[in-house]
C-alpha cells in the first residue's frame, strides 16, 4: 500500500464489516507527511448523488492556470472514499457517483455544472473501501479496473487470541491487580472467542432481524468495557468473569429482539462458561 500510494495508484480494500478496512486506511493516511499530502474523507451512503459528490470533491481544490484545478501548493490530494458501493443503483444499472469518479480517472477532468466548462483536475488520487455483503454488492468493472484491489478477511482464531490476550494482560499487569487475575486472562479470552463464534454461527440476519450481524466490533466492545474496570472492583477471577458476562449481555443479548432468541443466547452463554470454568 505504501508503494502504491507513492506511485499514485488507486487502492481499494474489500472485506466484510468489522475487518478493520477503514481503521487501516485511516491510520496509514494519518501518518503521511502533511507538507506533501492532503487527505479528504468522502463517506458514501445510499443517498449520495454525483452532484453532492462533485461539491465535496471540489471543496479542497483551488484554481490554477486556465482550466486547471488542484490542491493548494504542490501537495498531493488523496480522496478516501469509504463504503464505495453504498449509493443507489438507478433504473439503468448505473451509479451516479461511480460514473463521475470513473470519468475523472479515465480522462482527468469533469465539467462545471453551471458554466458547462471543462475542469482539468490534477495531483489527486483515490483510496477506497467497500463491503461486498452490503449496498450494491459490486461496482462497475469499468471503475474497478483502475484500482489495485486487496481483500481483508476476518482474523483467524490464533491471531484474535494473541491480540486480545496481549490487550487484557497489559491492563491486568498494572493497577495492582492480583496475580490470580493475570493468570486467568487467557482463559477469559478463550471463553470470549468461543462464545463469539457460537453466537455468530447461531443468530443470522433476516429481513426482520437485519441487525443480527456479529463481527470484530462486538468483540472489541466487550473488551473495551472490561478495560474500564479497576482493581477496586475486580479482585478475583470470578469478578472478572462476572464483568465479562455483563459486557457480553450488553453487546450480544441487547441486540436480540425475540424472547426465543434471548433464551437461546442465555443457554448458549451458560454452556460455554461451564466448558471453560468448572
Amino acid at each position: 500500500m505504501d508503494r502504491l500510494l507513492e506511485c499514485r495508484r488507486p487502492v481499494m480494500l474489500v472485506g466484510n464489516a468489522g475487518t478493520g478496512k477503514s481503521v487501516l486506511v485511516g491510520d496509514k493516511l494519518g501518518s503521511l507527511d502533511a507538507e506533501k499530502y492532503m487527505v479528504k474523507n468522502v463517506p458514501f451512503n445510499y443517498y449520495t448523488t454525483s452532484a453532492m459528490l462533485q461539491d465535496v470533491l471540489e471543496k479542497p481544490l483551488e484554481k490554477k492556470a486556465g482550466r486547471n484545478y488542484g490542491p493548494p501548493g504542490s501537495r498531493r490530494l488523496i480522496y478516501f472514499i469509504d463504503d464505495m458501493n453504498m449509493p443507489e443503483v438507478d433504473a439503468y444499472g448505473t451509479v451516479q457517483p461511480h460514473t463521475l469518479i470513473r470519468q475523472h480517472m479515465d480522462y482527468n477532468h469533469w465539467y462545471d455544472r453551471n458554466k458547462l466548462l471543462l475542469k482539468e483536475i490534477h495531483n489527486i488520487q483515490y483510496v477506497s473501501c467497500m463491503n461486498p455483503t452490503a449496498g450494491s454488492f459490486t461496482i462497475n468493472p469499468r471503475l474497478q479496473r483502475h484500482f489495485c484491489v486487496f481483500s481483508l478477511s476476518f482474523p483467524g482464531a490464533e491471531a484474535l487470541s494473541s491480540i486480545y490476550s496481549s490487550i487484557l494482560s497489559q491492563h491486568l499487569g498494572g493497577e495492582s491487580f492480583s496475580s490470580a487475575l493475570q493468570r486467568s486472562s487467557s482463559t477469559l479470552v478463550q471463553l470470549a472467542l468461543a462464545l463469539h463464534q457460537r453466537v455468530s454461527s447461531t443468530f443470522f440476519p433476516t429481513a426482520v432481524k437485519f441487525h443480527y450481524i456479529f463481527n470484530l466490533r462486538d468483540l472489541s466492545n466487550i473488551f473495551q468495557g472490561i478495560l474500564f474496570c479497576t482493581s477496586n472492583c475486580v479482585k478475583t477471577p470470578l469478578d472478572l468473569l462476572k464483568i465479562y458476562l455483563h459486557e457480553s449481555d450488553r453487546v450480544y443479548r441487547d441486540k436480540l429482539v425475540e424472547e426465543q432468541d434471548i433464551q437461546a443466547f442465555d443457554k448458549l452463554q451458560t454452556d460455554t462458561v461451564k466448558k471453560f470454568y468448572e
